[in-house]
């Protein structure tokens, strides 16, 4: 049986991996550091000078509990990276242990071993929007588990604020993670998860792509003193796991400056026309435009609204593409 969110194959090649130093991901709005011992996850991130994940017990990947031997993935141990290959611009570079790599765009893309139960392919995308993350982790064995976490990331702890939303714009939740007491602030139904920093008006949207495939997913945030940590957890797969079955799961955390009054409107749509919202806006989001534009089954939808309805005026029309020939990039 197989169990998807969504699905994303590539070919890519391959490059064997040894232990050393964090490498840095630098391009001209963003930096972001990687290394072995967490499994190339990310281990620190800053857009446009805002911190938005701390190295102060930072986590990010996929984590899940096996019955019986505990905790395996990233920072909990038990991965092993079987292989990944850096892409900077498209080109594939080699990676060198400490090495500081300057770019627009970047992806990386990984093989690794959760004990010797299941193998997970993740491939990650960071440009100046957004990161992109597809993770695939398929069981090798029957195997029994009792918290399975497709995502997880440790987000600043300036992030007080919390939304939970059904999208394209159903509030679901609204609350505050500032106690730092290790509570945890739980977010069912949402599939769109706002963090956001009064002070600095500053804030993260993350955007989980989910279906009925599974029979329940259950966000949350656990507010501890040193990070607000975002977790996705799976929900009514069973204990028992069989040899064979995969799960997929497609999320994009999008950074965002903006004043308190607009925050929650920017957690709906963080980057205008990005329809597919994976951090670009480009022919894929324009057939989505065009559709939303043409027929009239779709022109007044909920979804073409937040999407594509640039002036506010309630459908998408020449005014509104040109304000996604702004953002539209063809490569």
């Amino acid at each position: 049986m197989i169990r998807r969110v969504a699905i994303w194959m590539a070919l890519v090649f391959v490059q064997s991996v040894s232990a050393g130093a964090a490498i840095t991901l630098e391009a001209p709005n963003y930096i972001a550091t990687l290394g072995p011992d967490r499994a190339y996850t990310i281990e620190t991130l800053t857009y446009n000078g805002v911190r938005i994940v701390d190295n102060i017990g930072s986590c990010q990947g996929t984590v899940l509990r096996e019955s019986t031997l505990g905790w395996f993935g990233s920072c909990h141990g038990g991965e092993t990276v079987i292989a990944v290959t850096l892409f900077v611009d498209g080109e594939v570079e080699e990676i060198v242990d400490g090495t500081v790599y300057q770019g627009m765009r970047f992806r990386l893309v990984k093989d690794s071993l959760l004990g010797d139960f299941a193998n997970i392919h993740n491939e990650m995308a960071l440009n100046e929007n957004a990161i992109h993350e597809t993770t695939s982790v398929t069981f090798l064995q029957n195997t029994s588990i009792s918290v399975f976490y497709p995502f997880l990331s440790s987000h600043s702890n300036v992030f007080t604020e919390e939304v939970g939303i059904n999208s394209p714009r159903e509030f679901l939740h609204k609350g505050q993670t500032d106690l730092d007491d290790s509570s945890s602030l739980y977010l069912p139904g949402s599939n769109v998860i706002g963090q956001y920093d009064p002070s600095g008006g500053t804030g993260i949207a993350t955007h989980f792509q989910i279906t009925d495939s599974f029979d329940a997913s259950n966000p949350f945030i656990w507010d501890r003193s040193a990070d607000n940590k975002l977790y996705l957890r799976f929900l009514g797969f069973g204990n028992l796991i069989e040899a064979g079955e995969e799960f997929v799961s497609v999320t994009t955390r999008y950074p965002f400056s903006v004043d308190a009054a607009d925050w929650q409107e920017r957690v709906i749509r963080p980057l205008y026309g990005d329809s597919t919202r994976d951090g670009l806006v480009d022919l894929a989001d324009f057939a989505d435009f065009a559709a939303c534009w043409q027929s009239p089954d779709f022109q007044g939808s909920e979804a073409c609204v937040v999407w594509f309805d640039a002036d506010g005026d309630q459908d998408v029309d020449l005014q509104d593409f040109a304000e996604l020939q702004r953002n539209l990039k063809v490569e």
